[in-house]
C-alpha cells in the first residue's frame, strides 16, 4: 500500500490550510486507491477520522520544546532564546543523521517521542507531498525552515517530493533562498497558486521551468456541505488582528465604521472566524456586537471549512483580509474585496484576484476610507461582478490529473 506524507503545518488552527488539506485528501482518496495518508499531529480529529490520516510529529513540533521551556521557566527565557539557534541546528542535524542511519540498516524506531515519530514518518512514506499554504516565506522563517528541511530530509533518503497549491515568497534571506533552491531541485512537480512572483523566484534560482505549473489554490474547488441561494444585502466579513499589520487600529476603525453604516441601512452582516486563536478574530467580533448591537449580525465559526462555505454561499458580497476568505468567496462566485497591507499579502491577494479576472478588487488598505468602502460595496457594478472560474477550474483538473498520474507512477515504481 502506497504511503503519502502530507506536509502542512497550518491545518491544526487555520481554516484555509485545513480547506486545502481536506480537498487534497478528498482527491487522493478518489484517485489513488488504498493509499495510507500521513499528516501532522496537529490535524483535527474529525479529519484524521474522515480521511484515515495517521498523525505524526513534524520538525516544527520537535523545535516547539523551546516554547514549552519559555512558558514553564520564564526566568530562563533569555537563556533559552540565546540557545535557540544552536538547538535548532544541532537537533536537526542529529535527527537527519539518525534518519540516514536508520534507512541504511533498515530499522524503524518504535519510541513515542517526537523525533522518533518524525523519523518513522519519513521512513514509512513512499511519497512526500507539500500541501501548499503560504509558509515558504520569510514572514515566518522558522516554519519555512522546518518544512523545507523536512522535504530535504525525505529527498536525501530517496523519497520523491511534490508540491501542490504552494505559495512562495517573499524572501530576504540568502539562507531561505539556499534551502528553497535545494528543495526545488529535488521536487518532481511544483504547483504554484500565485504563479507570477513564485515562478520568478524559482526561475531565478535555476529551477527547471518544466517542473513549475501555475494552478489554482487547492481550496478553490472544495465543495460546501449545503449550498444556499444568495440573498440580497448580505455581507460576508473577515477581519484579523495580524502581527504583520502595521496599521491595525486605523484599518480596523475604518472597516468597523463602514460596517456600521451598512448595518444601519439594512445589510445583514456575517462575521467569519477562520483562525482558532480567539484574540485574532473572535474577540474583535464580540467587541463589535457588544458596542453596536447590530440587529442582523451573526458570527460564523466552524472547525470544518465546508460548513463555512455553506454559510458564505448565501451572501451577496464579501470583504476581508485573509487570502482563503477570498478563495472561498471566489469559489462560490460571491463578489469579494480583498484588503492587503504588506508585500506578503499583496503577492497572495493580487495573484488570486488576477486569476479571478478582477484585479481591481484587491485593494491596498492604506488607501481606504469609510466612504470609499461603503460606496464600493453598495455599487451596482461591484454587486454584479461576474466571477468565471470555469477555465481556471478546468486547468486545475488538468493539474490534478498530471499530479495523480505521476504519484501513481512513482507508487508503482516504489512497490
Amino acid at each position: 500500500m502506497t504511503s503519502l506524507l502530507i506536509l502542512n503545518t497550518g491545518s491544526g488552527h487555520n481554516l484555509g490550510d485545513r480547506a486545502m488539506q481536506i480537498n487534497l485528501c478528498r482527491h487522493l482518496r478518489q484517485t489513488i486507491a488504498h493509499c495510507q495518508l500521513m499528516g501532522s499531529a496537529r490535524v483535527p480529529a474529525f479529519m484524521q477520522e474522515e480521511f484515515a490520516i495517521k498523525p505524526f510529529s513534524f520538525l516544527i513540533d520537535c523545535w516547539a520544546r523551546l516554547n514549552w521551556a519559555r512558558r514553564s521557566k520564564p526566568y530562563l527565557s533569555g537563556i533559552v532564546t540565546a540557545l535557540s539557534l544552536p538547538y535548532f541546528i544541532i537537533s536537526t542535524l542529529l535527527i537527519w543523521l539518525a534518519l540516514v542511519f536508520a534507512k541504511s540498516i533498515g530499522y524503524q524506531p518504535r519510541a513515542k517521542f517526537r523525533e522518533a515519530e518524525l523519523i518513522r514518518a519519513l521512513l514509512q512514506s513512499d511519497i512526500v507531498l507539500f500541501s501548499g499554504g503560504g509558509y515558504l516565506t520569510d514572514q515566518g522563517k522558522k516554519e519555512a525552515y522546518a518544512l523545507m528541511l523536512m522535504g530535504l530530509m525525505a529527498a536525501s533518503i530517496g523519497k520523491p517530493v511534490y508540491m501542490t497549491g504552494q505559495g512562495i515568497g517573499p524572501f530576504n534571506s540568502r539562507w531561505s533562498l539556499f534551502l528553497l533552491k535545494l528543495l526545488g531541485q529535488k521536487c518532481k512537480l511544483i504547483g504554484l497558486r500565485d504563479p507570477d512572483e513564485g515562478k520568478k523566484i524559482l526561475l531565478n534560482l535555476g529551477i527547471a521551468p518544466s517542473k513549475i505549473h501555475a494552478i489554482a489554490d487547492d481550496a478553490l474547488t472544495l465543495p460546501a456541505r449545503n449550498c444556499q441561494p444568495q440573498t440580497t444585502k448580505t455581507l460576508a466579513v473577515h477581519w484579523r488582528v495580524s502581527p504583520h499589520q502595521n496599521e491595525t487600529d486605523r484599518v480596523q476603525a475604518v472597516l468597523e465604521s463602514a460596517l456600521d453604516v451598512l448595518a444601519q441601512s439594512g445589510w445583514h452582516l456575517r462575521l467569519f472566524v477562520l483562525h482558532e486563536n480567539v484574540l485574532f478574530e473572535r474577540a474583535v467580533y464580540d467587541a463589535w456586537l457588544a458596542r453596536y448591537h447590530w440587529a442582523n449580525a451573526t458570527i460564523i465559526q466552524s472547525e470544518d471549512p465546508r460548513e463555512t462555505l455553506s454559510a458564505m454561499s448565501s451572501c451577496s458580497a464579501a470583504i476581508g483580509m485573509a487570502y482563503h476568505f477570498s478563495v472561498f468567496a471566489h469559489g462560490l462566485s460571491v463578489p469579494a474585496v480583498g484588503l492587503w497591507h504588506n508585500e506578503y499579502y499583496r503577492i497572495k491577494l493580487q495573484g488570486l484576484f488576477k486569476l479571478a479576472q478582477c484585479p481591481q478588487l484587491a485593494i491596498d488598505d492604506r488607501h481606504i476610507s469609510t466612504e470609499s468602502l461603503v460606496a464600493l460595496l453598495t455599487s451596482e457594478a461591484f454587486l454584479k461582478t461576474k466571477i468565471d472560474l470555469g477555465p481556471l477550474k478546468h486547468e486545475h483538473d488538468a493539474w490534478w490529473s498530471l499530479l495523480s498520474n505521476d504519484l501513481i507512477h512513482h507508487a508503482h515504481a516504489t512497490h
